[in-house]
């Protein structure tokens, strides 16, 4: 994965319970050697493309996290595994997000990652890391608007009457500039 030859995706955010984790509805059930599992999970990044995915199914001793690859899902076959797209996204467009629906979904019990009912701890402890790089896109994005805005500034103007707003901005985003280094 570091080396770029596989994508991932996971899945944990469901129609009804949004990003609450700790009201999943997607069921897993142990069976003598793999556990079904049944539910839908949305905003799946990657879904479709992925080489494997993480899931996060809840079951009496709680939330755990388990990882499938694209062979399993050969192996379940079309009616136990489905993709739905979600169509176009308002924000960052760069991958696709899907929805994934599970009916009898069969999961070798060997493929739960870490302890079974300890998935949220896994879950959230992946989320802390997303959650920073979500916030240095943000910066970054911040940073690149004002740096055109600046340059622009700098522009000389021939177009705008002094009443423009864009004029007056010109004159005060010395401020601004001064607030953000």
């Amino acid at each position: 994965m570091i080396e770029g030859r596989y994508i991932s995706a996971i899945s944990v955010t469901e129609p009804d319970s949004g990003s609450d984790i700790g009201s999943l509805k997607t069921r897993m059930e142990d069976k003598e050697d793999f556990f079904t599992v049944n539910g839908s999970k949305v905003f799946t990044t990657n879904a479709g493309y992925a080489d494997f995915y993480t899931l996060l199914a809840k079951d009496e001793s709680g939330l755990t996290a388990m990882l499938f690859d694209k062979e399993l899902i050969d192996t379940n076959g079309p009616r136990r595994f489905e993709i739905n797209d979600l169509g176009r996204k308002m924000g960052i467009n760069t991958t696709t997000s899907g929805e994934l629906v599970f009916s009898d979904f069969h999961i070798p019990k060997d493929y739960v990652i870490g302890q079974r009912g300890k998935g949220m701890k896994i879950v959230l402890d992946g989320f802390e890391l997303g959650r920073i790089v979500i916030a240095a896109q943000a910066i970054g994005s911040m940073l690149y608007g004002y740096e055109k805005a600046a340059k622009y500034r700098k522009m000389p103007s021939r177009r705008y009457s002094t009443d423009c707003p864009v004029k007056a901005g010109r004159k005060n985003a010395g401020k601004t500039e001064s607030k953000l280094y």
